[in-house]
């Protein structure tokens, strides 16, 4: 068998600046692009997501203070109650709601997969965006790139 040429490889970029790596990471972000976004109901309820995380509806978001829960909580509560047209004091009504996800065929940047540094400073620029009272955001969107929403 015939010997494989090695790969070129860049063993440097560790020993870099992290000032230097992350405008090398910043460099290669994507541009400006088209996103569309869809809404699809879930085969789950609010309370069987409820039960198989032993968790309370809606999920805590990073950095959320205990306050800002409650208020989140009570406002998505709420909502969904009114959507159905049900008694707001009604845990039943409330448990048996559907789950809805906003999703979109657009990848979240392929750098994210590269390591968790660049992974970090994607996230400076980019967000979960889309996420509803029946819904946790996942569409990675940048919203200072000038990327157009085409909701379908």
């Amino acid at each position: 068998m015939a010997d494989q040429e090695a790969k070129p490889s860049f063993t440097c970029f560790p020993k870099l600046p992290v000032e230097i790596r992350h405008l090398i990471w910043e460099a290669v972000l994507p541009g400006p692009r088209i996103v569309e976004i869809r809404q699809r109901p879930k085969d789950t309820t609010i309370g069987i997501w409820e039960r198989r995380r032993g968790l309370q509806w809606p999920p805590p978001l990073s950095g959320e203070g205990d306050d800002e829960r409650e208020i989140r909580c009570q406002l998505a509560r709420a909502s969904i109650i009114r959507d159905v047209d049900g008694d707001e004091y009604d845990e039943d009504v409330y448990r048996q709601a559907r789950l809805l996800e906003i999703w979109s065929y657009a990848p979240r940047p392929y750098i994210t997969y590269v390591c968790r540094e660049a992974e970090e400073v994607v996230l400076r620029f980019y967000t979960r965006c889309f996420g509803t009272a029946y819904s946790i955001p996942r569409a990675y969107f940048n919203l200072w790139a000038g990327h157009a929403l085409s909701p379908l």
